[in-house]
């Protein structure tokens, strides 16, 4: 369905409001698809307050594979 059917990327615009007609689902509003700006990704679960990223921390080495025996 994805690749070939009602969704596929060369008839997903066209067929998706004719499918939620046929459904009598609501169309989707554009406040509902954006994402709020204000609200922040990352929210201390403690006390609810945004926490800001400070820096990031990488790899000291690359992950491998287990060795073969």
């Amino acid at each position: 369905i994805r690749h070939y059917g009602m969704l596929s990327n060369k008839v997903r615009a066209e067929e998706i409001p004719l499918a939620r007609t046929s459904l009598d689902v609501e169309p989707i509003s554009e406040e509902e698809t954006e994402p709020d700006k204000d609200t922040p990704v990352f929210v201390c679960r403690g006390c609810g307050e945004p926490m800001i990223i400070i820096t990031t921390l990488s790899r000291r080495y690359e992950a491998r594979a287990p060795p073969i025996h």
